[in-house]
C-alpha cells in the first residue's frame, strides 16, 4: 500500500496538476497587478529608485537567467547581455509605476531571493502581501495565510526543479 507521500508526490508530478498550479499562479499574479494598479492605491513615492530592483539585483537576475537558458553556437554569448537589457529597460519603464508601499514590498521579497536566497522567507514574505491584497470570504487571515504561503512555497519548489534540470 502506497503512503500518503507517494501519493501526494505522483499527484504533484502529473502535467494536469502542474498545469492548473502553474495557471493559478497566473491568474494570482494578474489579480495582484490589477489590485495594486488600481488607482486608489495610486500615491506618490519618492524618487528612491527607478524601479524595483536596486544595485547589483538586475546583474543577478540576468545571471540566473543567462544560467537556466542555453542557447546553441554564438547565441549563448549573447542571452547574458540581452536579459540585462530587458530586466533594466521593464525595470526601469513599467516596475517604477507600481505605486508605494508595494514597490518596497516588492523590493524586499527580490532581494529575500535574488541576493540572500532565502526562499522561505520570500515565500512568507510573498504571503503576507498577497494576504494583504485578497480577502476570501469565509476564510480567516490566518488560514488565507497559510493557503497563499503553501501556494508560494509549491511554486518555489517546481521553480527550484526547473532550475536544476
Amino acid at each position: 500500500m502506497k503512503t500518503i507521500l507517494e501519493l501526494l508526490k505522483r499527484l504533484l508530478a502529473s502535467p494536469i496538476v502542474k498545469k492548473a498550479i502553474a495557471s493559478f499562479g497566473v491568474w494570482l499574479a494578474q489579480f495582484m497587478v490589477k489590485k495594486i494598479f488600481s488607482p486608489n492605491n495610486h500615491k506618490k513615492s519618492s524618487k528612491m529608485e527607478k524601479g524595483i530592483l536596486i544595485g547589483k539585483l538586475e546583474s543577478v537576475l540576468a545571471s540566473a537567467l543567462d544560467n537556466v537558458v542555453k542557447l546553441k553556437g554564438i547565441w549563448e554569448t549573447f542571452d547574458g547581455p540581452a536579459f540585462k537589457l530587458v530586466i533594466t529597460a521593464v525595470d526601469d519603464n513599467l516596475a517604477e509605476k507600481i505605486p508605494e508601499p508595494y514597490k518596497t514590498q516588492i523590493r524586499d521579497m527580490l532581494t529575500k531571493i535574488l541576493e540572500e536566497k532565502d526562499y522561505a522567507a520570500a515565500c512568507q514574505m510573498a504571503a503576507e502581501f498577497t494576504d494583504s491584497l485578497i480577502d476570501i470570504p469565509g476564510i480567516d487571515d490566518a488560514t488565507e495565510k497559510m493557503i497563499f504561503t503553501g501556494i508560494f512555497t509549491v511554486i518555489a519548489g517546481l521553480l527550484a526543479k526547473i532550475g536544476t534540470e
